[in-house]
């Protein structure tokens, strides 16, 4: 009975809360005027004009640089306002949860501790209802991550506009998640004493150092039984995908770091909060972090109050690259705003931009595709009235996907315009 009531009120919620018809293809060029465009690695173009055709970018310059066929394309005036590249969220599990109450909408997480075959794009929902609110904040794209255990599986970046998991698809497989145990000992009466927890963090690196060599040995066979787990673990260890270690402490981020370079792996780390105390290492071998949030309290007593918000400005200064973790959810539309706290906090604005847009793409291996406004790349962009990053005055005008004019209607909007009509009764 339980679990019927489930399904039923997943059908329900799909039903009643479903996204907005996916937008069709681009028909017509589209050039938009008099605006400033913030490119994505750095620079600024004011009075300038961005044109896109058949999904792709074709101009991006000074409006007094070109004249345009006003017959055969359409022209937007951005009368003064901003055009942004669109945001991309890492880390996130948005389209894998809808309500957490309901267990049949809840499918970021596998059972059992070691799942490389486990593949988030699969389970991606294009009919999330909390996909319009994100989008409506400018986070066009999103590297969806499963969660949980060991090995969690594999992410995927999809673009927040589709029929279908097939249709969302930019990025497939992108990347294996591996969670890092605790290699520092936590003083507290619920964890057990000290002996205990590392006999079990020795345990789990023993688990860790078993799999990637009983992995790495089925493939080097030529004569082996079908093993689905294995078969999983191909694409990494060939370093056709990147191996996205989820760990907070100094100890284990330069534990981590030497156990995926010792089978060949790229690694990025998501969280790492004590990366820079163990900066100098981490420039040593190239390694970016994925910073999970700035919107929290400090990790530990003695830190300053500010130290989530200035993070960001020291990894910077540091010359560590990073971008923003769009978290799970409904808190996916705040990504802009993270980034932005970061920006007010030493960072600066084109910088904290370049976080979630170009540097994003770097690290998911798709920034000649998309990131920046740049000639050639994806036409994944929204005008804005407002700086973006600012939560008071971001106010998104248009977006589109790859030249595709996207919906930016979502359940808020439609809750504001309802009790706009109710006031002026």
């Amino acid at each position: 009975m339980k679990q019927f009531f489930s399904f039923a009120m997943a059908l329900f919620v799909s039903s009643v809360f479903a996204q907005e018809t996916p937008a069709p293809s681009q028909k017509k060029a589209i050039y938009i005027t008099n605006t400033t465009l913030h490119l994505g690695n750095g620079k600024i173009i004011e009075n300038g004009v961005i044109g896109f055709s058949q999904g792709k970018i074709t101009y991006v310059g000074n409006g007094s640089e070109i004249r345009i066929n006003r017959t055969e394309a359409e022209v937007i005036d951005g009368n003064g306002k901003h055009v942004y590249p669109g945001l991309i969220a890492l880390d996130t599990y948005i389209g894998l949860n809808e309500i957490e109450s309901i267990q049949a909408t809840v499918d970021h997480e596998e059972t059992g501790s070691v799942n490389p075959n486990v593949r988030a794009l699969i389970a991606f929902n294009t009919d999330s209802r909390v996909t319009p609110t994100v989008r409506s904040n400018g986070v066009l794209l999103a590297q969806v991550t499963p969660t949980g255990g060991m090995i969690s599986g594999s992410s995927s970046v999809v673009q927040l506009d589709g029929w279908n998991w097939e249709d969302a698809a930019y990025r497939t497989d992108d990347a294996i998640h591996l969670n890092w145990p605790n290699m520092d000992p936590v003083q507290a009466w619920w964890a057990g004493s000290v002996e205990d927890q590392q006999k079990q963090t020795k345990e789990q690196l023993m688990q860790m150092e078993q799999f990637f060599a009983e992995a790495k040995a089925y493939h080097e066979s030529s004569n082996r039984p079908f093993n689905v787990r294995f078969e999983g673990m191909k694409a990494v260890l060939s370093g056709k995908q990147a191996l996205f270690i989820h760990v907070s402490q100094a100890k284990g981020i330069v534990a981590s770091v030497n156990f995926a370079e010792k089978w060949g792996i790229r690694p990025v780390l998501v969280g790492a909060e004590d990366a820079l105390l163990v900066k100098e290492f981490l420039l040593e071998h190239k390694v970016a972090v994925v910073v999970k949030e700035t919107h929290r309290l400090p990790r530990r007593e003695d830190d300053p109050v500010d130290e989530p918000y200035t993070f960001p400005a020291r990894l910077k200064s540091a010359g560590i690259p990073f971008a923003f973790a769009g978290k799970g959810g409904w808190a996916g539309r705040n990504l802009a705003y993270e980034s932005g706290t970061a920006a007010a906090h030493g960072l600066g604005k084109e910088a904290a931009l370049q976080s979630v847009t170009l540097t994003a793409a770097e690290i998911l291996g798709i920034e000649k595709r998309t990131g920046s406004l740049e000639i050639g790349k994806d036409a994944n962009l929204f005008l804005c009235q407002g700086d973006a990053l600012n939560m008071s005055t971001s106010n998104l005008q248009h977006a589109w996907i790859q030249g595709r004019s996207i919906s930016l209607e979502s359940k808020q909007t439609r809750l504001y315009e309802k009790f706009q009509r109710k006031n002026k009764e």
